[in-house]
């Protein structure tokens, strides 16, 4: 941990904000603009491995090339010495004050206009990425954080693959998080920006079910679920759902790509233009915020930024293997947390299917 009243490369670090396997995140104040700032510092264990410190970099590369309301920004990037002389990875970006992730929030299902207010500035802050050619990958509450107006804004890029780049792809893994996953991740291919689509859709459902569109022991059996199952439908789960935010929905969960909407922007367009349906959809949800702040909801919640746990849990992951067509995977009980998973090769899946 880096000590309260420490100075690092022009910053004044003033407190913890929360832990997790990647790293801390402070609060602290960069003291030539005198702004409080989240410092997102790379976990000591990690900072020596050359895989960890290129996510970490690729992470701040991928965020500062969207300048956009509904992303949150990074303001610098590097290796800075303490006092000490000790060396610290620090990403320093925007603090989002007042505010907390949107899983905060979803104690139960939202109001529909609430819910398609976020979805719609997700998607806002996606048409940034993509027009920056960033891909999120990671989608799901936990990775979308609300200030205290009510505004929307995507975080922790950590997954984030520029379409570019060549270098970001791990071979032989899934990325991602299970219970928002799109079908082609589950399979180990490629995802684009449709991919991105579809883990806001099933975030989108989550916020108006009230619960992830699959329910699975494992997470074997959730991919196979996004691969093989019908959708549910949402209106039969949330009939308060008018027909136009089910069918985006759906689309949005589609199985084939390119089922789903053409981009970002394409269904952000969308959402706005139901209000010629008599359908208003809202930009900004302070409601939503204001409801919970007597829950406590604070700026120590961008603890989701070291993608783990809360400010109080560092937030191990429960595990156990399980033999799938012999290849060993990683079956994660929490299906909201992130997971790498080893994939099994086309004839071990071929064998599992039989």
């Amino acid at each position: 941990m880096i000590p309260n009243g420490t100075r690092i490369g022009g910053l004044l670090i003033e407190g913890l904000l929360g832990r997790g396997a990647m790293g801390e995140v402070y609060l602290a104040t960069q003291v030539s603009l005198k702004r409080p700032v989240a410092v997102k510092r790379i976990a000591e264990h990690l900072a020596n491995d050359a895989d960890n410190v290129a996510r970490f970099e690729r992470e701040a590369q991928c965020i500062a090339r969207i300048q956009a309301p509904n992303v949150v920004g990074v303001y610098e990037f590097g290796q800075y010495a303490d006092g000490n002389a000790n060396a610290h990875y620090l990403l320093v970006m925007e603090l989002v004050e007042g505010g907390a992730s949107l899983k905060k929030y979803m104690t139960g299902p939202l109001d529909w206009r609430l819910a398609s207010s976020v979805a719609l500035q997700a998607a806002e802050g996606l048409a940034a990425a993509a027009e920056q050619g960033v891909v999120h990958r990671d989608i799901k509450p936990d990775n979308i954080m609300m200030t205290k107006k009510g505004v929307a804004k995507l975080t922790d890029f950590g997954l984030a693959k520029a379409v570019d780049s060549t270098s970001m792809t791990m071979g032989g893994t899934l990325l991602g998080t299970p219970s928002y996953m799109p079908p082609e991740a589950c399979r180990g291919e490629p995802t684009d920006f449709r991919g991105d689509l579809y883990s806001l859709g099933a975030t989108w459902f989550h916020m108006l079910a009230g619960r992830t569109p699959f329910k699975a022991e494992n997470t074997m059996a959730m991919l196979r679920a996004h691969l093989d199952e019908p959708v549910p439908d949402i209106a039969m789960i949330n009939p308060a759902v008018p027909e136009p935010i089910a069918a985006l929905v759906r689309r949005c969960l589609a199985k084939r790509p390119d089922d789903r909407p053409a981009s970002a922007q394409q269904l952000a367009n969308e959402l706005i233009a139901l209000v010629g349906q008599g359908l208003h959809v809202p930009h900004t949800v302070p409601e939503l915020v204001g409801h919970a702040h007597g829950t406590g909801a604070d700026h120590t919640t961008i603890a989701t930024l070291v993608s783990t746990g809360s400010p109080a849990d560092p937030g191990a992951t429960s595990a156990t293997r399980n033999a799938v067509g012999g290849a060993a995977v990683v079956s994660v009980v929490d299906m909201t947390a992130k997971t790498v998973v080893p994939v099994a090769s086309q004839a071990q899946r071929a064998a599992a299917a039989t």
